[in-house]
């Protein structure tokens, strides 16, 4: 019996002596190349694509190291095996070894390598740790294109856990799922194929990116194909993206890549973003939208601007049909698209050269942008006595003006508190709050802070944890993005005789509000008395008809701010 207990101490004792994740047997060190990182900032919380094929990720039943022929034993972790990255698995084929996943790098540093390690073969594992939670909160869509169009709609599953997922349309069967730059990618006929997702808002009406690949091979004929739209060519709210094909009428859009942007405030006649004649070629090229809250949207290619309008954009951007993909949004029989489209993403907020420059690099060449170490012993790579082991670090607006931190630990050794900290620029810190540990526990632990006062814009949030000696480790970054007037929350929406607000003011002013309907008539108006901080307000809504109605608050600071909600009975 004393032998018996012996030995379960001993094993107790090494799993708290060994780092690596429990059970796994094999780990890779995933080595990324700080020249790849474009600029001179470190890009936070960025999506590393993982595309990579080897004999060692083959399953065990085709000679490899995964327990799993669903890849459930795959795993990422920071390099000191502490902290387990958020990743997303969009594809594993058990027989060829080939993985494609994408991972969420805390911080990826532009001066110095960044290393990461994958882990894999362990056969107690049945689910995946494959999670939504890879996309920050500043992605609203991310379509794989890789599932199989002729399959129970929505085919075209939203990665980010919003919902947001495509539905295929027209003739589109099993055969256009054909290999992509990453994995697999969905092929368009010209004839009547293409994506449809509900419409939704972007969150900031404002400022915004949508990026995608493509390959066009054929570009013959007189008319135009469509790879994105979203709301009526040539009417305010929309945004259109198109080639025109190679004998049109019009010489100057032969062959060309057009984007036709219209937010709330811009001239039918607006056009100007394009981007050049020489994409139709049978290449995979990256093709990225961009507009800020100043407006001045952009076109990006491969990593290169190539066009932008300095006096378009900067106005509330609200189109009101559903998103196409390779298809005009009112599906004129000559305008689809012929060709295959790969990763198409939405995100709340405009994005910087540097970032696109580094997704380009990255995802059209992953083998030049990481290196990956040959299989070791997995409690061989990391011995380290942790002295806590986070299972995850959250960061996000409450819905009430503050932002809302939760974090939880399988197990704490010494652990005397967390500092939760904050940046403006991911790289200055300061210390907000102070929580306590649980000293020495293998319960897990669960905890939640707020930041009551936020910064305007973006910020980042970290955990310093800290020993009862003083030792201390960091959490990974989570980045948050709080504008003064975006942060209202509306409730209950749909609304029936009252509608709640509340939002965070930058100073003590007044305001003006007002309710419209879909046709832009103005049906009540208020001056409401804002304080600094957190402000809440209610109002009685008069008997109107069920449908669609418009909320917008001005304020004397001269901010603006609106948002749809449905009065229904």
């Amino acid at each position: 019996m004393r032998k018996y207990i012996f030995v379960l101490l001993c094993l107790f004792l090494y799993q708290l002596a060994t780092a690596q994740p429990y059970g796994y047997a094999y780990v890779k060190t995933i080595t990324i190349d700080a020249t790849q990182v474009s600029g001179s900032t470190n890009l936070v919380n960025f999506p590393l694509l993982i595309n990579t094929t080897h004999s060692d990720f083959r399953s065990v039943a085709n000679g490899g190291q995964i327990a799993s022929d669903d890849g459930y034993d795959i795993v990422f972790t920071s390099d000191d095996c502490n902290i387990s990255l958020d990743f997303q698995l969009e594809q594993y084929d058990p027989t060829t070894g080939q993985i494609v996943a994408w991972v969420k790098v805390p911080v990826l540093d532009y001066s110095t390598d960044t290393e990461i390690q994958l882990y894999y073969g362990n056969a107690s594992e049945t689910s995946s740790a494959s999670s939504t939670a890879t996309w920050s909160s500043a992605y609203e869509a991310v379509l794989h294109l890789n599932q199989d169009p002729s399959v129970t709609a929505p085919q075209m599953s939203d990665g980010t856990g919003n919902g947001h997922s495509g539905t295929t349309q027209g003739s589109m069967l099993g055969t256009n799922r054909v290999s992509g730059l990453i994995g697999s990618a969905v092929s368009f006929d010209e004839s009547d194929d293409c994506i449809s997702l509900t419409d939704f808002d972007y969150a900031n009406t404002k400022s915004f990116a949508l990026s995608f690949w493509f390959n066009v091979s054929d570009n013959s004929g007189s008319s135009y194909q469509y790879l994105v739209s979203h709301g009526a060519w040539g009417t305010n709210h929309s945004l259109n993206t198109y080639f025109g094909e190679a004998t049109l009428a019009i010489p100057a859009d032969q062959n060309m890549l057009k984007t036709v942007f219209q937010d709330d405030n811009d001239a039918t006649s607006t056009d100007g973003l394009n981007a050049g004649t020489t994409y139709a070629d049978g290449n995979w090229h990256y093709y990225v939208f961009s507009v800020s809250d100043a407006g001045n949207p952009k076109v990006y290619i491969d990593g290169v601007e190539q066009a932008n309008i300095g006096f378009n954009g900067g106005e509330d951007y609200n189109p009101t049909t559903n998103i196409f993909l390779g298809a005009r949004s009112d599906l004129e029989g000559t305008r689809y698209y012929g060709g295959i489209m790969d990763e198409f993403r939405i995100l709340n907020d405009q994005v910087s050269l540097d970032w696109i420059l580094t997704e380009y690099r990255n995802q059209f060449s992953p083998s030049t942008f990481y290196t990956m170490s040959a299989e070791a012993a997995a409690d061989t790579e990391c011995a380290a006595l942790l002295p806590v082991e986070l299972i995850y670090f959250r960061a996000a607006p409450s819905g009430y003006g503050q932002v809302a931190l939760h974090w939880s630990t399988a197990q704490e050794i010494n652990n005397d508190y967390f500092l939760v900290e904050r940046s403006s620029d991911g790289q200055n810190w300061e210390s907000i709050q102070q929580v306590s540990g649980h000293g020495t526990t293998d319960a897990v632990q669960n905890y939640r802070a707020w930041d009551n006062a936020p910064l305007t814009g973006r910020a980042f949030y970290r955990l310093r944890q800290v020993d009862f000696d003083g030792h201390f480790d960091f959490s990974p970054i989570e980045a948050v993005e709080m504008k003064a007037l975006d942060r209202i929350h509306l409730y209950p929406n749909p609304a029936s005789t009252q509608l709640s607000l509340s939002f965070v003011a930058p100073a003590a002013q007044e305001g003006t509000m007002q309710i419209s309907d879909n046709l832009g008539r103005v049906l009540l108006q208020q001056t409401v008395v804002l304080e600094e901080g957190v402000n809440r307000l209610e109002m009685a809504l008069p008997i109107w008809n069920d449908g669609y109605y418009c909320l917008q608050l001005t304020t004397t600071s001269g901010q603006s701010w609106r948002r749809r909600f449905v009065v229904q009975k």
